[in-house]
């Protein structure tokens, strides 16, 4: 092979050289983003690597959860995040801008519970104006979200117990 001509791809990572090699490791450029080709040879996206979470031995994609969640009528937007679990990996937490004035968090996790796996149904839910977003791309900065203390949230398992399955 080659070697590897720097500059010729990306300049380094700022003050991270570790995350340089990660990115570019053996000569080919890994951007994280993850996709699916069909049977003609279209390419779909799926979503980023770092979009994913591990709760109780399960992976999640916080994309598909997002995109389940968006359906709801009472949510304008949702992004979906890991947050610390108290017997390790992560709970999921989903951050909401409701659309109206009368939204319960209770209500659409019940609905949660009849449209996904129960693994993936948001163990928290926390009502916010508006997303942080970069100033270049206009995409919400998980990991600001994953930072904010878990206070002023709802909380599924302090309301309705450790369930699983479909909606009572």
């Amino acid at each position: 092979m080659p070697p590897l001509v720097p500059f010729t791809v990306m300049t380094p990572c700022h003050d991270t050289p570790a995350t340089t090699e990660k990115v570019l490791a053996n000569q080919w450029l890994h951007t994280g983003d993850i996709g699916k080709l069909d049977d003609e040879g279209n390419l779909y996206f799926i979503g980023r690597q770092a979009h994913w979470l591990r709760h109780r031995g399960e992976n999640i994609s916080a994309h598909e959860v997002e995109d389940i969640m968006s359906r709801h009528p009472d949510v304008a937007e949702v992004v979906i995040v890991g947050v610390p679990a108290e017997l390790g990996e992560e709970d999921v937490k989903a951050f909401v801008i409701p659309r109206g004035d009368s939204f319960d968090p209770e209500t659409l996790i019940r609905w949660c519970m009849n449209e996904m796996a129960s693994y993936k149904v948001p163990r928290y839910v926390q009502i916010v104006a508006e997303f942080p977003r970069s100033a270049t791309k206009r995409e919400v900065e998980r990991a600001k979200l994953k930072a904010m203390e878990n206070t002023e949230v709802w909380d599924r398992e302090a309301v309705m117990g450790r369930v699983s399955g479909q909606a009572r």
